[in-house]
């Protein structure tokens, strides 16, 4: 298929995406593509973001906007994690970027 690896992160509240992971998983696993699937059941829509939406939070309330900033850590030190254990820790990242990213389960 040519499909690289995928790592997908979900908000267990987020009304619109929230029970997307299992059919993600499900589906990917099925095409024999190399993915990881996390839900978050405490966070909510955009939670791996800082949390200012205040456009979004008027225009769509139905999604249940949240920031849950423990579950916003963890995601993002997977994330890095999935990515690391493809293509290797710091392979041809710019230098700026190596410096903000979390290091060894430890988050930023």
């Amino acid at each position: 298929l040519g499909l690289g690896p995928v790592v997908g992160c979900y908000g267990g509240r987020d009304r619109r995406f929230g029970k997307s992971a299992a059919i993600l998983d499900q589906r990917l696993s099925r095409l024999g593509i190399r993915h990881e699937v996390h839900s978050f059941p405490e966070a909510g829509h955009s939670f791996l973001t800082d949390g200012h939406h205040p456009i979004a939070r008027i225009l769509v309330p139905k999604l249940a906007l949240g920031t849950g900033s423990e579950a916003r850590e963890e995601a993002w030190s997977k994330i890095f994690a999935f990515f690391d254990s493809c293509f290797g820790e710091d392979r041809n990242l710019p230098e700026e970027w190596q410096a903000d990213r979390p290091r060894s389960g430890k988050t930023v």
